[in-house]
């Protein structure tokens, strides 16, 4: 079990390990931490799994357990892609005693189930959620490993952003199909020089 809440945790993680670092826990508009990697800020909004999703009052997502759900804020979403490419989240899962790092690649291409929660009883304030299955993040054990992942996710950009060009990432409840015609080589040249 853990002794101090996580964003508590990374914060002494950091400090730990000499990162260079913004504390942004109080910002409405921004995520949680920056942190510098080399000569990159990488934005990292720390979220927690405390207990178990009640099943009764949230909709069923097909194929994925109540222990692999997570629900994020749609907004937490969104800010997590406005730091994009350099952003991330990571969830302790305090019921199973480790941690997921979603990159925003990632987080923005496995599937989910979006769903409005009504704020007050008529309905008219509504809060965006996203129901996410773990099992499409990376499990870490620790923050170590957290933190291995967000270097590991930083050195690959240049695969990720421009030299991978099939759908990207292999995500548990999402079958990826073929569709449409092998194009020539002459008819690619001619899209490319169309568009040049």
């Amino acid at each position: 079990m853990f002794s101090v809440a996580l964003e508590q945790e990374i914060e002494q993680y950091i400090r730990k390990h000499g990162f260079r670092y913004h504390d942004n826990r109080l910002s409405r508009r921004n995520l949680d931490f920056m942190i510098r990697f080399g000569d990159i800020w990488f934005h990292l909004e720390a979220k927690e799994k405390r207990q178990a999703i009640d099943t009764w009052h949230w909709p069923t997502v097909q194929g994925v357990k109540e222990q692999d759900l997570f629900i994020v804020d749609d907004l937490s979403a969104r800010k997590i892609l406005r730091r994009a490419p350099h952003s991330g989240l990571v969830v302790r899962d305090n019921l199973r005693n480790h941690y997921i790092f979603y990159d925003v690649v990632t987080l923005m291409l496995a599937p989910r189930l979006r769903v409005n929660r009504a704020l007050n009883p008529e309905g008219t304030v509504l809060k965006g959620k996203w129901m996410l299955d773990q099992r499409n993040g990376l499990v870490c054990l620790n923050l170590d490993k957290v933190f291995e992942q967000i270097a590991l996710y930083l050195q690959n950009q240049d695969q990720i952003f421009k030299d991978e060009s099939a759908c990207y990432g292999d995500f548990y409840g999402e079958l990826i199909g073929v569709g449409g015609r092998e194009r020539t080589e002459e008819e690619q040249k001619k899209d490319y020089e169309a568009t040049r």
